[in-house]
């Protein structure tokens, strides 16, 4: 398979406890050809910041600050997802976590977009993770400042 020219990515995880969910997403915005980055996650612990929650929303990106995670990208066995197992009704979940990564890919001349996955490791999830936060280290100046 060739090159895949990627317009989107996301990374998401959510469960009842507030330190371990996060969301990373990448998105084309249409109008500036610009990849903008959204985030939330818990601040490490070594980021010598006073934020408890790192957080940016629409956030230019270049080029080359994504040139590790294309790099990541292009690596993977990307698929269409699965469908979602049956829910059992008489199955009662407390905390459920709920884990999410996609790649969009556009077409802009029948304006189709495709989302497609591929299963993580626990070592690919931590690399990605890590790859966002670096991404979040180059960015975070740019944000503006929020009231």
């Amino acid at each position: 398979m060739g090159r895949r020219e990627w317009t989107g990515m996301q990374l998401y995880r959510n469960g009842s406890n507030y330190d371990y969910s996060y969301n990373y997403a990448l998105r084309l915005d249409a109008k500036s050809g610009q990849m903008l980055y959204d985030c939330s996650f818990k601040a490490p612990v070594n980021l010598n910041d006073d934020t408890w929650r790192c957080e940016l929303e629409s956030v230019p990106v270049t080029r080359e600050e994504l040139v590790p995670l294309d790099a990541f990208i292009q690596e993977l066995p990307l698929a269409p997802p699965k469908e979602p197992a049956p829910v059992d009704d008489d199955l009662l979940v407390c905390d459920e976590t709920m884990e999410i990564f996609d790649v969009c890919i556009a077409n802009y001349k029948d304006r189709s977009v495709k989302k497609l996955t591929a299963p993580l490791s626990g070592e690919q999830r931590e690399e990605l993770q890590k790859q966002f936060l670096q991404l979040y280290m180059k960015a975070k100046d740019r944000a503006p400042l929020r009231n």
